[in-house]
Protein backbone atom coordinates (compact mmCIF):
# COMPACT_ATOMS: atom_id res chain seq x y z
CA UNK A 1 0.00 0.00 0.00
CA UNK A 2 1.61 3.42 -1.01
CA UNK A 3 1.48 6.30 1.22
CA UNK A 4 -1.20 8.21 -0.49
CA UNK A 5 -3.77 5.10 0.01
CA UNK A 6 -2.42 5.27 3.93
CA UNK A 7 -3.46 8.62 4.10
CA UNK A 8 -6.59 8.37 2.61
CA UNK A 9 -7.53 5.55 4.60
CA UNK A 10 -6.23 7.57 8.00
CA UNK A 11 -8.46 10.04 6.90
CA UNK A 12 -11.72 7.71 6.05
CA UNK A 13 -11.43 6.57 9.63
CA UNK A 14 -10.94 10.16 11.18
CA UNK A 15 -14.36 11.70 12.27
CA UNK A 16 -15.89 14.34 9.66
CA UNK A 17 -15.95 17.74 11.56
CA UNK A 18 -17.68 21.24 10.17
CA UNK A 19 -16.61 24.07 12.10
CA UNK A 20 -18.49 27.01 11.48
CA UNK A 21 -16.47 29.51 12.49
CA UNK A 22 -17.33 31.94 9.45
CA UNK A 23 -19.44 34.03 12.48
CA UNK A 24 -15.91 34.27 14.21
CA UNK A 25 -16.15 38.17 15.28
CA UNK A 26 -16.79 36.98 19.19
CA UNK A 27 -13.96 35.32 20.44
CA UNK A 28 -12.34 34.25 17.02
CA UNK A 29 -8.78 33.59 18.59
CA UNK A 30 -10.79 30.88 21.12
CA UNK A 31 -13.07 30.17 17.98
CA UNK A 32 -9.61 29.10 16.35
CA UNK A 33 -7.88 27.51 19.33
CA UNK A 34 -10.92 24.88 19.79
CA UNK A 35 -10.62 23.81 16.20
CA UNK A 36 -6.88 23.48 16.63
CA UNK A 37 -7.42 20.82 19.66
CA UNK A 38 -9.82 18.85 17.47
CA UNK A 39 -7.28 18.41 14.16
CA UNK A 40 -4.06 17.88 16.79
CA UNK A 41 -5.90 14.92 18.78
CA UNK A 42 -6.27 13.04 15.26
CA UNK A 43 -9.24 11.86 15.49
CA UNK A 44 -11.14 14.29 13.57
CA UNK A 45 -10.72 16.22 10.51
CA UNK A 46 -12.04 19.44 10.90
CA UNK A 47 -13.32 21.67 7.86
CA UNK A 48 -13.39 25.16 9.13
CA UNK A 49 -15.45 27.92 7.68
CA UNK A 50 -14.09 31.22 7.99
CA UNK A 51 -13.98 34.68 6.34
CA UNK A 52 -12.14 35.22 3.21
CA UNK A 53 -9.67 37.78 4.85
CA UNK A 54 -9.58 36.34 8.63
CA UNK A 55 -6.09 37.15 9.70
CA UNK A 56 -6.48 33.46 11.48
CA UNK A 57 -6.29 31.64 8.29
CA UNK A 58 -2.53 31.21 8.31
CA UNK A 59 -2.71 29.37 11.56
CA UNK A 60 -5.18 27.24 10.51
CA UNK A 61 -3.36 26.17 7.32
CA UNK A 62 -0.40 25.26 9.60
CA UNK A 63 -2.30 23.13 11.25
CA UNK A 64 -3.63 21.13 8.50
CA UNK A 65 -7.26 22.07 8.70
CA UNK A 66 -9.16 22.23 5.47
CA UNK A 67 -10.98 26.23 4.99
CA UNK A 68 -14.07 27.00 3.34
CA UNK A 69 -13.43 30.80 2.85
CA UNK A 70 -16.46 32.87 2.40
CA UNK A 71 -17.19 36.46 1.79
CA UNK A 72 -18.93 38.06 4.83
CA UNK A 73 -22.22 38.31 4.30
CA UNK A 74 -25.03 37.61 1.20
CA UNK A 75 -28.47 39.71 0.36
CA UNK A 76 -31.42 38.62 -1.09
CA UNK A 77 -31.03 40.37 -4.56
CA UNK A 78 -34.81 41.59 -4.22
CA UNK A 79 -36.80 41.66 -0.74
CA UNK A 80 -36.16 42.67 2.43
CA UNK A 81 -34.64 45.81 1.75
CA UNK A 82 -31.16 43.95 0.87
CA UNK A 83 -30.92 42.42 4.33
CA UNK A 84 -28.70 40.40 5.28
CA UNK A 85 -28.59 36.49 5.91
CA UNK A 86 -26.12 33.70 6.19
CA UNK A 87 -25.49 31.44 3.68
CA UNK A 88 -23.53 28.48 5.03
CA UNK A 89 -26.45 27.08 6.43
CA UNK A 90 -28.67 26.33 3.47
CA UNK A 91 -25.03 24.81 1.60
CA UNK A 92 -23.42 22.91 4.56
CA UNK A 93 -25.22 19.59 3.59
CA UNK A 94 -23.00 19.34 0.59
CA UNK A 95 -20.02 18.76 2.73
CA UNK A 96 -21.60 16.01 4.73
CA UNK A 97 -20.10 15.98 7.82
CA UNK A 98 -20.57 13.77 10.51
CA UNK A 99 -20.71 16.19 13.35
CA UNK A 100 -21.18 20.48 13.13
CA UNK A 101 -19.62 22.75 15.45
CA UNK A 102 -21.19 26.11 15.43
CA UNK A 103 -20.42 29.67 16.91
CA UNK A 104 -23.48 31.31 17.95
CA UNK A 105 -23.48 34.23 19.63
CA UNK A 106 -26.86 35.84 18.78
CA UNK A 107 -28.89 32.83 19.71
CA UNK A 108 -32.28 33.35 22.34
CA UNK A 109 -31.98 33.53 26.00
CA UNK A 110 -31.49 31.17 28.33
CA UNK A 111 -35.49 29.96 27.92
CA UNK A 112 -35.02 29.36 24.85
CA UNK A 113 -32.32 27.05 25.03
CA UNK A 114 -34.63 24.43 26.61
CA UNK A 115 -37.43 24.54 23.81
CA UNK A 116 -35.74 26.80 21.50
CA UNK A 117 -36.12 26.75 17.90
CA UNK A 118 -32.90 26.13 15.72
CA UNK A 119 -33.13 27.74 12.34
CA UNK A 120 -32.44 24.66 10.09
CA UNK A 121 -33.16 21.43 9.49
CA UNK A 122 -29.86 20.13 8.26
CA UNK A 123 -27.83 20.55 11.23
CA UNK A 124 -28.03 17.01 12.58
CA UNK A 125 -25.28 16.07 15.65
CA UNK A 126 -24.78 20.05 16.14
CA UNK A 127 -22.72 20.96 18.94
CA UNK A 128 -23.31 25.25 19.53
CA UNK A 129 -20.63 27.17 21.08
CA UNK A 130 -21.86 30.32 22.58
CA UNK A 131 -20.55 32.95 24.33
CA UNK A 132 -23.16 33.21 27.39
CA UNK A 133 -26.64 32.21 29.06
CA UNK A 134 -29.25 34.45 30.31
CA UNK A 135 -29.08 38.05 29.03
CA UNK A 136 -32.09 40.10 27.95
CA UNK A 137 -30.96 40.51 24.28
CA UNK A 138 -33.45 42.66 21.84
CA UNK A 139 -34.93 39.93 19.59
CA UNK A 140 -37.40 40.02 17.29
CA UNK A 141 -38.34 36.46 18.34
CA UNK A 142 -39.53 37.72 21.45
CA UNK A 143 -42.59 39.45 19.91
CA UNK A 144 -45.70 38.23 18.30
CA UNK A 145 -44.85 39.89 14.83
CA UNK A 146 -41.41 38.32 15.33
CA UNK A 147 -42.66 35.08 14.51
CA UNK A 148 -44.80 35.93 11.94
CA UNK A 149 -41.73 37.46 10.33
CA UNK A 150 -39.40 34.36 11.15
CA UNK A 151 -42.27 32.26 9.14
CA UNK A 152 -42.51 34.60 6.51
CA UNK A 153 -38.81 34.85 6.10
CA UNK A 154 -38.60 30.54 6.05
CA UNK A 155 -41.87 30.48 3.56
CA UNK A 156 -39.84 32.92 1.68
CA UNK A 157 -36.79 30.73 1.34
CA UNK A 158 -38.66 27.63 0.31
CA UNK A 159 -40.47 29.15 -2.60
CA UNK A 160 -38.33 32.21 -3.37
CA UNK A 161 -36.12 30.19 -6.25
CA UNK A 162 -33.47 32.82 -6.79
CA UNK A 163 -32.52 32.06 -3.46
CA UNK A 164 -28.95 34.12 -2.33
CA UNK A 165 -27.12 35.98 -5.05
CA UNK A 166 -24.82 33.50 -6.73
CA UNK A 167 -22.43 35.94 -8.11
CA UNK A 168 -21.20 36.98 -4.30
CA UNK A 169 -19.71 33.39 -4.12
CA UNK A 170 -15.45 33.35 -3.81
CA UNK A 171 -14.21 30.67 -5.82
CA UNK A 172 -13.44 28.24 -2.97
CA UNK A 173 -17.17 27.54 -2.83
CA UNK A 174 -17.16 26.68 -6.91
CA UNK A 175 -14.03 24.38 -6.12
CA UNK A 176 -15.82 22.59 -3.14
CA UNK A 177 -18.55 22.24 -4.74
CA UNK A 178 -18.88 20.55 -8.30
CA UNK A 179 -22.38 22.21 -9.51
CA UNK A 180 -23.25 24.74 -6.86
CA UNK A 181 -26.29 26.21 -9.12
CA UNK A 182 -28.51 23.48 -7.18
CA UNK A 183 -28.24 25.50 -4.36
CA UNK A 184 -30.25 28.39 -5.59
CA UNK A 185 -32.61 25.65 -7.92
CA UNK A 186 -34.36 24.01 -4.61
CA UNK A 187 -33.34 26.13 -1.90
CA UNK A 188 -33.95 23.16 1.62
CA UNK A 189 -36.83 23.78 3.18
CA UNK A 190 -36.11 24.98 6.65
CA UNK A 191 -37.65 23.41 9.72
CA UNK A 192 -37.10 24.07 13.40
CA UNK A 193 -35.09 22.20 15.81
CA UNK A 194 -32.98 22.99 18.70
CA UNK A 195 -29.08 22.03 19.08
CA UNK A 196 -28.48 18.93 20.44
CA UNK A 197 -25.26 20.04 22.66
CA UNK A 198 -25.09 23.29 23.74
CA UNK A 199 -21.41 24.53 25.47
CA UNK A 200 -21.23 27.67 27.21
CA UNK A 201 -17.83 28.60 29.01
CA UNK A 202 -19.00 30.22 31.96
CA UNK A 203 -17.56 32.81 33.95
CA UNK A 204 -15.66 32.23 37.44
CA UNK A 205 -17.58 32.34 40.02
CA UNK A 206 -20.92 33.72 38.03
CA UNK A 207 -24.28 32.04 39.47
CA UNK A 208 -24.31 30.47 35.98
CA UNK A 209 -23.69 27.02 37.23
CA UNK A 210 -26.99 27.33 39.95
CA UNK A 211 -29.50 28.57 36.95
CA UNK A 212 -31.46 25.33 36.10
CA UNK A 213 -30.99 24.06 32.03
CA UNK A 214 -31.66 21.15 30.37
CA UNK A 215 -29.29 18.12 30.19
CA UNK A 216 -28.26 18.77 26.94
CA UNK A 217 -26.75 22.55 27.49
CA UNK A 218 -23.13 22.29 29.40
CA UNK A 219 -21.20 25.02 30.96
CA UNK A 220 -17.45 24.47 30.10
CA UNK A 221 -14.51 26.63 31.56
CA UNK A 222 -11.87 28.22 29.74
CA UNK A 223 -8.79 27.00 30.75
CA UNK A 224 -6.03 28.64 28.25
CA UNK A 225 -3.59 30.94 29.81
CA UNK A 226 -0.72 32.77 27.82
CA UNK A 227 2.42 32.01 29.22
CA UNK A 228 4.47 34.98 29.44
CA UNK A 229 7.12 33.76 31.56
CA UNK A 230 9.79 33.75 28.76
CA UNK A 231 8.61 36.93 27.64
CA UNK A 232 10.26 40.30 28.65
CA UNK A 233 8.65 43.86 28.65
CA UNK A 234 11.02 46.06 26.26
CA UNK A 235 13.89 48.31 27.74
CA UNK A 236 11.28 51.19 25.71
CA UNK A 237 8.16 50.24 27.79
CA UNK A 238 9.73 49.82 31.19
CA UNK A 239 11.74 52.92 30.88
CA UNK A 240 8.29 54.07 30.43
CA UNK A 241 6.55 52.16 33.54
CA UNK A 242 9.25 52.81 35.84
CA UNK A 243 8.79 56.84 35.94
CA UNK A 244 4.97 56.32 37.35
CA UNK A 245 3.02 55.24 40.62
CA UNK A 246 0.72 53.03 39.03
CA UNK A 247 -0.36 52.08 35.60
CA UNK A 248 -3.58 51.72 33.62
CA UNK A 249 -3.74 49.81 30.97
CA UNK A 250 -5.93 50.50 28.49
CA UNK A 251 -7.05 47.87 25.16
CA UNK A 252 -10.72 46.74 24.27
CA UNK A 253 -9.23 43.51 22.58
CA UNK A 254 -7.70 42.52 19.54
CA UNK A 255 -10.77 43.22 17.20
CA UNK A 256 -11.71 46.79 18.63
CA UNK A 257 -10.44 50.32 20.10
CA UNK A 258 -11.38 53.02 22.06
CA UNK A 259 -13.59 55.65 20.72
CA UNK A 260 -13.30 59.02 20.45
CA UNK A 261 -15.62 59.73 22.97
CA UNK A 262 -13.85 57.36 24.94
CA UNK A 263 -10.16 58.56 24.61
CA UNK A 264 -10.91 62.02 24.82
CA UNK A 265 -12.24 61.10 28.65
CA UNK A 266 -8.70 59.00 28.87
CA UNK A 267 -7.10 62.17 28.00
CA UNK A 268 -9.10 64.00 30.21
CA UNK A 269 -8.02 61.86 33.47
CA UNK A 270 -4.42 61.69 32.19
CA UNK A 271 -4.34 65.76 32.51
CA UNK A 272 -5.07 65.18 36.22
CA UNK A 273 -3.74 62.28 37.32
CA UNK A 274 -0.15 62.80 36.53
CA UNK A 275 0.47 59.86 38.90
CA UNK A 276 -1.03 57.44 36.51
CA UNK A 277 1.15 56.23 33.46
CA UNK A 278 -1.49 55.10 30.76
CA UNK A 279 -1.18 52.50 28.22
CA UNK A 280 -3.32 52.42 25.53
CA UNK A 281 -4.08 50.11 22.34
CA UNK A 282 -4.95 51.62 19.35
CA UNK A 283 -4.06 49.58 16.29
CA UNK A 284 -6.27 51.87 13.88
CA UNK A 285 -5.46 55.47 14.49
CA UNK A 286 -7.04 56.56 11.33
CA UNK A 287 -10.43 55.85 13.41
CA UNK A 288 -9.89 58.03 15.42
CA UNK A 289 -10.58 62.28 15.28
CA UNK A 290 -6.99 63.90 14.95
CA UNK A 291 -7.82 66.42 17.52
CA UNK A 292 -8.35 63.98 20.69
CA UNK A 293 -5.51 61.40 19.22
CA UNK A 294 -2.72 64.67 19.17
CA UNK A 295 -3.69 65.81 22.39
CA UNK A 296 -3.48 62.70 23.90
CA UNK A 297 -0.68 61.76 22.10
CA UNK A 298 0.94 64.96 23.63
CA UNK A 299 0.70 63.81 27.44
CA UNK A 300 4.04 62.71 28.88
CA UNK A 301 1.91 60.32 30.94
CA UNK A 302 -0.08 58.21 27.81
CA UNK A 303 2.49 55.68 25.37
CA UNK A 304 0.36 54.35 22.84
CA UNK A 305 1.27 50.84 21.26
CA UNK A 306 -0.87 49.14 18.11
CA UNK A 307 -0.34 45.64 19.80
CA UNK A 308 0.00 44.91 23.53
CA UNK A 309 0.55 41.62 25.05
CA UNK A 310 -2.22 41.74 27.83
CA UNK A 311 -1.24 39.34 29.81
CA UNK A 312 2.19 40.15 30.42
CA UNK A 313 1.53 43.85 31.57
CA UNK A 314 -1.02 42.80 33.64
CA UNK A 315 1.35 40.75 35.47
CA UNK A 316 3.97 43.95 36.09
CA UNK A 317 3.12 45.12 39.76
CA UNK A 318 2.84 48.55 38.84
CA UNK A 319 -0.39 47.63 36.28
CA UNK A 320 -3.44 48.38 38.77
CA UNK A 321 -6.65 48.82 36.32
CA UNK A 322 -7.09 47.33 33.69
CA UNK A 323 -9.83 49.21 30.87
CA UNK A 324 -11.46 47.23 28.43
CA UNK A 325 -14.50 46.03 27.04
CA UNK A 326 -15.49 43.11 29.01
CA UNK A 327 -14.88 40.36 26.77
CA UNK A 328 -14.58 36.86 29.06
CA UNK A 329 -10.64 36.44 28.13
CA UNK A 330 -10.29 39.82 29.27
CA UNK A 331 -12.01 39.00 32.36
CA UNK A 332 -10.15 35.60 33.62
CA UNK A 333 -6.46 37.41 32.93
CA UNK A 334 -7.75 40.17 34.99
CA UNK A 335 -8.74 37.64 37.84
CA UNK A 336 -5.99 35.73 37.07
CA UNK A 337 -3.49 38.58 38.08
CA UNK A 338 -5.56 40.03 40.80
CA UNK A 339 -6.12 43.37 39.22
CA UNK A 340 -9.21 45.59 39.23
CA UNK A 341 -11.42 45.83 35.78
CA UNK A 342 -13.04 48.96 34.62
CA UNK A 343 -15.42 48.24 31.73
CA UNK A 344 -16.70 50.15 28.68
CA UNK A 345 -18.59 47.34 27.06
CA UNK A 346 -19.55 47.59 23.30
CA UNK A 347 -23.58 48.13 22.88
CA UNK A 348 -23.23 45.79 20.11
CA UNK A 349 -21.78 42.96 22.40
CA UNK A 350 -24.38 41.19 24.66
CA UNK A 351 -22.09 39.00 26.50
CA UNK A 352 -19.87 42.15 27.44
CA UNK A 353 -22.59 43.95 29.11
CA UNK A 354 -23.91 40.80 31.24
CA UNK A 355 -19.59 40.59 32.18
CA UNK A 356 -20.00 44.13 33.16
CA UNK A 357 -22.63 43.34 35.66
CA UNK A 358 -20.98 40.47 37.15
CA UNK A 359 -17.58 42.23 37.52
CA UNK A 360 -19.59 45.55 39.53
CA UNK A 361 -21.92 43.07 41.57
CA UNK A 362 -19.06 41.09 43.37
CA UNK A 363 -17.10 44.24 43.93
CA UNK A 364 -13.70 43.67 41.75
CA UNK A 365 -14.52 46.30 39.03
CA UNK A 366 -16.82 49.12 38.03
CA UNK A 367 -18.95 49.66 34.57
CA UNK A 368 -19.42 52.44 32.71
CA UNK A 369 -22.80 52.95 31.47
CA UNK A 370 -22.01 56.34 30.51
CA UNK A 371 -20.15 58.70 28.71
CA UNK A 372 -19.05 60.61 30.97
CA UNK A 373 -15.78 62.26 32.36
CA UNK A 374 -17.35 61.55 36.03
CA UNK A 375 -18.21 57.97 35.59
CA UNK A 376 -14.49 57.41 34.84
CA UNK A 377 -13.01 59.41 37.96
CA UNK A 378 -15.69 57.54 39.94
CA UNK A 379 -14.51 54.64 38.74
CA UNK A 380 -10.94 55.49 39.72
CA UNK A 381 -11.55 56.51 43.23
CA UNK A 382 -13.23 53.55 44.42
CA UNK A 383 -10.19 51.03 42.61
CA UNK A 384 -8.13 53.95 45.05
CA UNK A 385 -10.54 53.26 48.19
CA UNK A 386 -10.31 49.34 47.45
CA UNK A 387 -6.23 49.63 47.25
CA UNK A 388 -6.34 48.47 43.95
CA UNK A 389 -7.78 44.93 45.68
CA UNK A 390 -10.97 43.10 47.10
CA UNK A 391 -11.01 39.75 49.24
CA UNK A 392 -13.50 38.66 46.53
CA UNK A 393 -11.23 38.92 43.66
CA UNK A 394 -8.86 36.32 45.55
CA UNK A 395 -11.69 34.02 46.14
CA UNK A 396 -12.48 34.02 42.07
CA UNK A 397 -8.86 33.59 41.66
CA UNK A 398 -9.27 30.55 43.34
CA UNK A 399 -12.05 29.32 41.65
CA UNK A 400 -10.42 30.22 38.34
CA UNK A 401 -7.51 27.99 39.57
CA UNK A 402 -9.82 25.08 40.30
CA UNK A 403 -11.72 24.94 37.36
CA UNK A 404 -8.78 24.93 35.43
CA UNK A 405 -8.18 21.44 36.37
CA UNK A 406 -12.12 19.85 35.21
CA UNK A 407 -12.10 17.70 33.14
CA UNK A 408 -15.10 18.65 31.27
CA UNK A 409 -13.99 20.88 28.81
CA UNK A 410 -14.83 21.29 24.99
CA UNK A 411 -12.46 18.18 23.93
CA UNK A 412 -13.93 15.79 26.57
CA UNK A 413 -17.80 17.24 25.24
CA UNK A 414 -16.83 16.50 22.01
CA UNK A 415 -15.23 13.24 22.46
CA UNK A 416 -17.78 12.29 24.89
CA UNK A 417 -20.87 12.81 21.93
CA UNK A 418 -19.15 11.25 19.31
CA UNK A 419 -18.45 8.03 21.23
CA UNK A 420 -21.70 8.25 23.38
CA UNK A 421 -24.45 10.11 21.56
CA UNK A 422 -26.61 13.05 22.17
CA UNK A 423 -29.80 10.78 22.32
CA UNK A 424 -29.68 10.73 26.41
CA UNK A 425 -29.45 14.34 26.56
CA UNK A 426 -32.65 15.01 25.07
CA UNK A 427 -35.81 16.15 26.79
CA UNK A 428 -38.44 13.83 25.36
CA UNK A 429 -41.31 16.36 26.83
CA UNK A 430 -39.68 19.33 24.77
CA UNK A 431 -39.14 17.59 21.71
CA UNK A 432 -42.77 16.33 21.88
CA UNK A 433 -43.87 19.85 21.95
CA UNK A 434 -45.55 21.43 19.12
CA UNK A 435 -44.37 24.89 17.68
CA UNK A 436 -47.80 26.58 19.36
CA UNK A 437 -45.87 25.02 22.57
CA UNK A 438 -42.99 26.47 21.98
CA UNK A 439 -43.82 30.28 21.91
CA UNK A 440 -44.10 32.60 24.91
CA UNK A 441 -46.96 33.03 26.53
CA UNK A 442 -47.46 36.62 25.02
CA UNK A 443 -47.74 34.96 21.53
CA UNK A 444 -50.39 32.78 22.88
CA UNK A 445 -52.83 34.97 24.10
CA UNK A 446 -52.26 37.23 20.92
CA UNK A 447 -53.27 34.22 18.61
CA UNK A 448 -56.07 33.23 21.20
CA UNK A 449 -57.33 36.90 21.35
CA UNK A 450 -57.21 36.83 17.14
CA UNK A 451 -58.99 33.48 17.50
CA UNK A 452 -61.68 34.68 19.58
CA UNK A 453 -62.03 37.69 17.98
CA UNK A 454 -62.36 35.89 14.44
CA UNK A 455 -64.80 34.14 15.96
CA UNK A 456 -66.85 37.13 17.25
CA UNK A 457 -66.87 38.52 13.92
CA UNK A 458 -67.86 35.15 11.96
CA UNK A 459 -70.93 35.07 14.91
CA UNK A 460 -71.85 38.66 14.50
CA UNK A 461 -72.06 37.92 10.41
CA UNK A 462 -74.13 34.98 11.16
CA UNK A 463 -76.37 36.81 13.49
CA UNK A 464 -76.90 39.46 10.73
CA UNK A 465 -77.52 37.01 7.78
CA UNK A 466 -80.37 35.17 10.43
CA UNK A 467 -81.83 38.85 10.60
CA UNK A 468 -81.79 39.24 7.20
Amino acid sequence: MNSKQQKQNSRAKKIQVLYVGFQDASHPFLNVKYAIELQQTQRYNVTFMIHEDSKHIPILKENKINLLKLSTTFKYPKSFNNRTFPLHMDFAKFIDPQFYILISYQFESWRMFHHGEFSNSLWHNSIVLRDFLDINEPSYYNSFAGEIYRRFVNLWSIFNKNGYDQRQLVPSINQLIENPSHLFEKPPIKQLRSPDLVLIPGIIGGSIDQMPYSPRIKIIHQKFQQDVSHIQISKEMQTFINQFQHIILVSKGSENDPSTLELYNLNYLAKIRRNYGFIVKISDQSKIGNNTLNEIRSRKNVIIEQIVNQPLLLKHPKTKIFYGAGGISSILECIQHNKIFIIKPLLISFDQQMNCQFIQRNGVGQCLWQDDKQSLINAIVIAEQQNFTNPRLKQLQQQYQMQATDEEDFLYWTDFVTTVGFTHLKQKSIARMTDFNRMGIDIRISISIMIMLLMFILIKIWKRMLNN
